[in-house]
């Protein structure tokens, strides 16, 4: 979560500019499940681009929860799944500047004001298939995450 949440942050920073001028220049997919932006990661003056994604629960087969999906987070094309079975949800909504949620894919990105995070997690292993309520379970929700490197439009 600490990682998503400083990478969302620098959504639109570039060291050394005066970042990108436009959420519309920044945000390249807004869907309810990836996102993809530009953003200095590095630090080093150069924009790169960041993909979050969530997978299937047919594309994660190491673990014996039904429910978990594989969570991407690839720099410039490359990465694969973050090492941290047991994502079963992670949702991205989207605002406006009025607080609108708008709906996705958002298709008009300029309008991208502030992202709310949804991540849910379960133990890999499930310790009773038969009552999957019993298994433990943890939810973080990163409410309106405002983007402070972009202007809107």
């Amino acid at each position: 979560a600490q990682m998503i949440e400083r990478d969302f942050l620098r959504l639109g920073y570039l060291r050394g500019s005066e970042n990108l001028s436009y959420v519309i220049n920044a945000i390249s997919v807004a869907d309810s499940n990836r996102i993809v932006f530009s953003a200095d990661i590095d630090n080093n003056s150069v924009m790169d681009q960041v993909e979050y994604a969530a997978g299937t629960r047919s594309q994660l087969t190491a673990t014996s929860n039904p429910f978990d999906v594989p969570l991407t987070r690839r720099i410039n094309g490359a990465g694969r799944p973050i090492q941290s079975f047991g994502i079963t949800n992670f949702t991205l909504e989207y605002f406006n500047y009025t607080g609108k949620k708008l709906t996705t894919p958002v298709t008009n990105r300029g309008e991208i004001c502030t992202i709310s995070i949804t991540i849910s997690c379960e133990s890999p292993h499930f310790s009773d298939v038969d009552f999957e309520d019993y298994n433990a379970k943890a939810f973080w929700k990163q409410m309106r995450l405002a983007l402070p490197n972009l202007r809107y439009k």
